[in-house]
């Protein structure tokens, strides 16, 4: 979904929670330096609605994040940034859009299926209060109308391979520790073992 369409579909989101309970006390984000877009998320907060897209700051990010999983967030209007690794306790998927513009060939072209299930697979998770997700998406009309079928077609998925290799591995921890996710060796060390390349080497050895 375009930022565009985030913020349009929150908005008319919070105007009919309004109109229909009322106006609700914004939140108050402390010392953070009022933007455009945490003004319209302390009062679309306070209705249990979120977005998240670039647009936010790191700051923003975690605050919707943390209302998310600590369950102060009923619905959380997106981008694909959601869908970038972490697990939140989601009951839903709706895709608005599944397309998304390419720069190279100047036309909106459908997402692949490995990234529609990547974000599709945000929903339903172990031990979360959502065991079991819904993911929800419409067929479009026009020269992709046919396209949304791969996304059902499992069997047609690429195979899951190691992204990490020790071709990269030095490259791979500076950028750990320059994005903040980890501070020590130890950190990077328990990061890389616990990955899909770090497992699926202990299994091979």
């Amino acid at each position: 979904m375009r930022k565009q369409d985030v913020h349009e579909l929150a908005s008319a989101d919070l105007e009919y929670r309004i109109a229909k309970r009322g106006h609700q006390v914004p939140l108050d984000f402390g010392d953070l330096p009022v933007t455009t877009s945490n003004s319209f998320l302390s009062k679309a907060l306070a209705h249990r609605i979120a977005i998240h897209s670039t647009d936010l700051t790191d700051e923003e990010r975690k605050i919707v994040e943390d209302g998310l999983i600590n369950g102060k967030v009923d619905v959380v209007y997106a981008t694909s940034t959601l869908a970038a690794g972490v697990n939140f306790p989601l009951g839903a998927a709706i895709f608005y859009r599944w397309q998304r513009y390419s720069f190279d060939e100047r036309a909106h072209l459908p997402i692949n299926p490995a990234e529609f299930h990547n974000m599709a697979g945000r929903v339903g998770r172990m031990g979360s209060d959502h065991e079991e997700g819904r993911v929800i998406f419409f067929p479009e009309t026009g020269s992709f109308s046919d396209s949304y079928k791969r996304y059902l077609e499992l069997d047609a998925l690429p195979p899951i391979v190691c992204r990490i290799g020790s071709a990269a591995f030095d490259q791979l921890s500076l950028q750990l520790v320059a994005s903040g996710l980890c501070h020590t060796r130890d950190d990077v060390k328990k990061l890389v073992c616990t990955s899909f390349s770090g497992l699926r080497e202990e299994d091979y050895n």
